[in-house]
């Protein structure tokens, strides 16, 4: 049995180590007891197989063969190191075990990126808070809106019941958060280090966490105004605060002026005519009932992003992309990034970087960036042209697994490596860290005891026991003998 070591995160066996740009010359090498053939293989070149240029003692019954080449385009490639009796390198690296296409053999991973692809200086070590609206503060100024419900108290609980008339809960109950209240909070934001503040959306919506757009180029009514959006983004700016707009691309709501369903609309919607000039924006199998909703939530009609129509609405040179900057943001966090095609999220940065190019372009990836595949295809989030980087959900997952026993010190450094050595460097820096968000039970919770699973509806009646802050405590401090009990 053939005898083989390479270790992915070892400069003796990879340099340059991690993802490279195009055009540079990568050394792979292999200990191993015989003459392998390394074998590559690409999306945009097929396979390659490469004999060893060189090689040197790597031990006593072992020699260190090494392999030179470089690849031309930005992708990722898959390799491994062939010998005559078929045999696979062992190891405990992470990456082995990655299936490579075409075929369902292990491989090593080799991120290329272009040469050309930068991040904005300003986003490394940035510390990011994360702000829903509706729910940090009520500005000086605050007076409800006509026709919405809004908790009369602060610490009421959250409604999570159908309001009156409706078969299932809406999020259609408000705490009345401003922008304003934010503005009033920055100098307290500062205080605690925050020196960039992600929001989820501020377009006019229907709901309380508005990812069912209404309007793209309105700021919801129960928030503010377009001058209150600016003089947040201008105010924190002096603050050395930037902030991130949310941008819900894939779908609207039901009830937005492109949509229509209500029919509440001047020019009618999609819903209304297919004479809109929204009907090409989406996808109806029977009008008008009938229509593509995001995962079937029939209030969140999906938007056909490729149409030309969409695109230039967003992506243009007077588009949503660049409007938000006009007033003030910093760049954009692209909710469901994963769901947004090729061509659209390149369209996107494209927009962004001509309007301003220091502007940040961050997407919502909860897998590994690098290689994900959506839609029957290998995802080019990070190569240069889409996203400039990606909220790290991996890092979270191996927080939360090492913090809870899952994972032991090895296993944890392993997928931190993992991270490292996929993603181009020019992200790394700008990765968006964090151990919560809204979509995430809070990790507080998780820690004293709550489970990752809980629905909604059984969540807000769940109270943590007495011992729950206690415990989520000891498995937080470095070092305790308990940190996993």
């Amino acid at each position: 049995m053939t005898r083989a070591e390479h270790r992915a995160f070892d400069p003796v066996f990879r340099s340059p180590m991690g993802a490279v740009p195009a055009g540079t010359a990568v050394t792979l090498s292999v200990a191993a007891d015989e003459t392998p053939t390394l074998r590559l293989w690409s999306a945009e070149d097929g396979e390659r197989l490469l004999a060893p240029a060189f090689s040197s003692p790597g031990g006593e019954t072992t020699r260190l063969y090494a392999f030179t080449f470089s690849v031309s385009a930005p992708g990722i490639v898959w390799y491994r190191f062939l010998f005559s009796d078929g045999a696979l390198v062992p190891g405990d690296d992470p990456l082995v075990g990655v299936p490579a296409p075409p075929d369902a053999f292990a491989s090593f991973q080799l991120t290329v990126f272009d040469p050309a692809f930068s991040v904005p200086e300003w986003t490394a070590g940035r510390v990011m808070y994360q702000i829903f609206p509706d729910r940090l503060a009520r500005g000086r100024d605050f007076s409800p809106v006509p026709g919405r419900v809004t908790h009369a108290r602060w610490d009421e609980d959250v409604t999570v019941a159908p309001l009156p008339g409706k078969a299932e809960y809406t999020a259609y109950d408000f705490f009345g958060g401003t922008l304003r209240g934010i503005e009033e909070h920055l100098d307290d934001l500062a205080a605690l280090g925050v020196t960039a503040l992600y929001l989820n959306p501020v377009f006019r919506a229907a709901s309380n966490h508005r990812y069912d757009v209404g309007d793209y180029t309105r700021v919801d009514p129960a928030l503010g105004t377009e001058d209150d959006y600016a003089a947040l983004c201008a105010a924190a700016r002096a603050r050395g605060i930037r902030i991130l707009g949310d941008g819900v691309f894939s779908h609207t709501g039901e009830d937005s002026v492109y949509f229509d369903r209500f029919g509440r609309e001047a020019v009618p919607g999609a819903y209304q005519s297919k004479s809109s000039p929204y009907f090409p924006w989406y996808r109806f199998r029977t009008w008008p009932d009938d229509y593509a909703c995001w995962w079937n939530v029939r209030s969140l009609p999906e938007v056909n992003e490729e149409d030309p129509g969409f695109s230039a609405f967003i992506n243009g040179p007077d588009g949503v992309a660049r409007l938000w900057l006009r007033r003030g943001a910093s760049g954009w966090r692209l909710d469901v990034a994963d769901e947004l095609p090729d061509g659209f999220l390149e369209a996107f940065r494209a927009s962004v970087k001509a309007e301003d190019p220091e502007a940040f372009v961050l997407g919502e990836v909860w897998e590994d960036a690098t290689n994900k595949v959506s839609y029957g295809r290998l995802r080019r989030y990070l190569l240069g042209s889409q996203l400039d980087s990606v909220m790290n959900y991996p890092f979270r997952r191996a927080i939360l697994d090492l913090l809870t026993g899952r994972l032991d010190a090895g296993g944890f450094v392993r997928r931190v490596r993992t991270v490292l050595s996929n993603y181009p460097g020019p992200c790394v820096h700008a990765l968006m860290n964090f151990l919560s968000t809204h979509d995430t039970p809070r990790i507080t919770s998780l820690l004293g005891g709550m489970p990752e699973d809980v629905r909604r509806e059984d969540a807000a009646g769940t109270r943590l026991s007495p011992e729950a802050p206690a415990r989520s405590q000891r498995r937080t401090t470095p070092f305790s003998p308990q940190m996993n009990s």
